[in-house]
Order: structure tokens, then C-alpha cells, then sequence
């Protein structure tokens, strides 16, 4: 029984001791870790406390600027000329703002129709010659006399 004992203090004892062994060459891993960190530091430190005694023993930077124009860039009939091109562009976009509403009325009003008309004839509807169609647009003039169409014919998808 003592026997059994004294073998399990010796184990006990050399637990400790691997323990103890491996506890300080940990703690001698961490210290020269912190000493190389500290040293990568200090060599950093260096370098920068050198770069910023050259910078401030540079001379001042030269700053150019440009001398101020006594002249005006445009004369006064330039000027002039200038507003009215201005003015004419000013009344080509409300013109050309004015007729992107109207088309886009007129074509809004088209496309309902069609689709109207779609709807119709997918239900059963379909417009017949004793039909009395109201609201229609006329055929102007022009087209009946110049036999143009109004929309061009699309060709069939393939």
C-alpha cells in the first residue's frame, strides 16, 4: 500500500514538474515575443521620427497663383448675342415640351382604344358594319387624298 502511494507521489511530482517546465518556457515564448514586438516598434518609431525632422527642415512649398483679369472675358454685343441664343433655345424646349405632352395624350388615348377594342374581341364582341361607332377620329384629307396610311403595317413576328 505505501508502495502504491510513494509511486503515485512520485507521478504527482513529475506532473508538476513537466507542468512548471512548459509554464515557463511558455513564459519565456511570450517574453521574447514582447521583445521582438518591441524592438519592430522602436525601429518604426525611428523611422518616422526621422522622416518628420526632413520634413520640417524642407522649405516652404511655392504656392502660384494666377494674376487677376482686369478685362471682362465677353464684350457687351457677345453678351448680347449670347441671351438671345439663349432665349431661342429656351422657346424650342417649351415647344418641343408642348408637343411630347400632346403626342403623349394622343398616343395614351390610342393605345386605350386599341386595347378597348382587344378586349372586345377577345370576348366576344367584335365590331360589326351596322355598329354605330361614336367618338371615332376622322380620316383626315390629307391621307385619303395622298393615300398615305396613318401608321405604317408591321410586319408578322417570326
Amino acid at each position: 500500500m505505501e508502495k502504491i502511494l510513494d509511486a503515485k507521489l512520485k507521478e504527482r511530482n513529475k506532473e508538476n514538474s513537466e507542468k512548471k517546465r512548459t509554464a515557463v518556457k511558455h513564459k519565456d515564448e511570450e517574453e521574447l515575443k514582447r521583445r521582438e514586438i518591441e524592438s519592430v516598434l522602436a525601429a518604426e518609431n525611428s523611422r518616422l521620427r526621422e522622416e518628420l525632422h526632413r520634413l520640417r527642415n524642407l522649405p516652404p512649398p511655392v504656392i502660384i497663383q494666377q494674376p487677376v483679369q482686369s478685362h471682362q472675358p465677353f464684350s457687351d454685343s457677345e453678351k448680347l448675342e449670347l441671351l438671345t441664343q439663349l432665349a431661342r433655345a429656351d422657346g424650342r424646349i417649351q415647344t418641343l415640351e408642348q408637343q411630347l405632352k400632346e403626342n403623349s395624350r394622343q398616343w395614351g388615348k390610342e393605345k386605350q382604344e386599341m386595347l378597348t377594342r382587344l378586349s372586345e374581341y377577345e370576348h366576344g364582341f367584335a365590331r360589326t358594319s351596322t355598329m354605330i361607332l361614336h367618338d371615332l377620329p376622322m380620316k383626315s384629307v390629307t391621307d385619303s387624298v395622298l393615300g398615305h396610311p396613318r401608321h405604317r403595317q408591321l410586319e408578322p413576328l417570326k
